[in-house]
């Protein structure tokens, strides 16, 4: 290797060096939310099931499916739901659910905000964002029964999900935009560590 080579290969890895260590002491309580990646999901992608689960129970509620099949496995009719979807909202048709449309599925009438009724009496269709909710809970830590119901346990996790991410509103009885982004990412804001940016995590 010559002298020059050698020198462009030392200064690229110390180049590097230096800034994931400028990352690392980056403080992610004092950074835009909207920094926080979202799941690029997508055919052949790779990615916990679970996240898969919770896009089949927030698409479903979308887009009012009489039949809706949540096993965590990214199908063909997950792409064909997830490009529904983004025809529905005028949004670019490409069968990726990543931080293009994750954020318009999401904000969805009904998915948010999605807040705790004690009414027992709701529509089938109502359960598929509180399944959605206790899955993703579960998957953070906070085991959440699949009921289908905003319950007590349902209250008391999400409540504890808040306070752990730093929320002001620790209640737990309402799930906002923001919670569902720091539910489906797993991103906790309180704590000192990497954070990814929005070009969709994991890829």
């Amino acid at each position: 290797m010559s002298k020059i080579g050698y020198g462009i290969v030392v200064w690229f890895m110390w180049f590097s060096g230096l800034s994931m260590a400028v990352i690392a002491q980056l403080d992610r309580s004092h950074m835009p939310q909207s920094l926080c990646g979202w799941p690029s999901l997508h055919t052949n992608g790779r990615f916990p099931e679970w996240n898969t689960r919770i896009a089949q129970y927030l698409l479903g509620y979308a887009l009012n499916e009489s039949v809706v099949v949540v096993n965590g496995i990214f199908s063909n009719q997950t792409t064909q739901d997830i490009e529904s979807f983004q025809k529905l909202m005028n949004l670019n048709i490409n069968g990726y659910l990543n931080s293009d449309t994750w954020p318009s599925l999401i904000e969805t009438p009904g998915i948010s905000p999605l807040e705790a009724d004690s009414s027992a009496n709701i529509d089938v269709r109502d359960t598929l964002p509180i399944m959605a909710l206790q899955d993703a809970l579960t998957a953070n830590g906070f085991k959440t029964e699949i009921t289908g119901v905003y319950d007590e346990l349902t209250v008391t996790n999400m409540a504890l999900f808040q306070i752990q991410v730093g929320s002001e509103i620790t209640t737990g009885t309402i799930v906002d935009e923001d919670m569902w982004h720091l539910l489906t990412t797993s991103c906790n804001t309180t704590s000192d560590s990497y954070y990814w940016f929005d070009a969709g995590w994991p890829q």
